[in-house]
């Protein structure tokens, strides 16, 4: 985290002396930095429980408390958020540096390739914000127990929402970079980025 930290800074001094202003997609860098960083802070926090689930899983004795388990799903659950968010804020920061991109040319099959790209980039946050199971991931440790025993068998890896994700996320990743990588080769001139 402390080498992205740096590097998300050396971006905001180069573009402020270079540029003298922040664009809209330096601001979602930013926020996908605090998104994944609040992550790994709430990951670092809960270690000594998920470590002993894991364990447990494996026939071991649970050294965790009902309401410590109970934490663990609620972090899963904040973590992914935070991941989706995250992992969205960088792809959306792509899109708009690319949309800048766009300015300097006249066409229009770019700019509604680039409109396309956005929709099922934010539909593929959507699904997987949408696929995650609430209902095992929220509620008392005897709800989650009795009406999704498979949650406390299985990692959240295993969750279809983790699947469905991944899947939208590798479309969504190559279509973010056929859009780049088109208008880097259409434009001629970038001096003004």
């Amino acid at each position: 985290m402390a080498i992205s930290f740096v590097f998300v800074c050396c971006r905001a001094i180069i573009r402020l002396k270079v540029f003298g202003r922040l664009w809209f997609d330096d601001f979602l860098l930013f926020i996908a930095w605090t998104s994944i960083f609040a992550g790994a802070i709430l990951w670092h926090k809960s270690y000594r429980i998920l470590l002993s689930l894991s364990d447990w899983k494996k026939g071991g004795v649970m050294n965790a408390s009902k309401t410590e388990v109970k934490h663990v799903w609620n972090v899963i659950l904040v973590v992914s958020i935070l991941y989706v968010v995250g992992l969205g804020a960088t792809k959306l920061s792509f899109l708009f540096f690319s949309r800048r991109l766009l300015r300097q040319t006249d066409m229009k099959a770019l700019e509604v390739w680039w409109w396309v790209v956005f929709i099922i980039t934010l539909g593929s946050a959507g699904v997987a914000l949408g696929s995650m199971p609430y209902k095992c991931l929220i509620g008392s440790f005897e709800q989650i127990q009795k009406s999704c025993p498979r949650v406390l068998q299985q990692s959240h890896a295993g969750f279809p929402a983790v699947i469905i994700g991944g899947i939208m996320d590798v479309i969504s990743d190559l279509l973010s970079e056929s859009d780049l990588g088109l208008r880097l080769l259409v434009c001629r001139n970038i001096d003004r980025l």
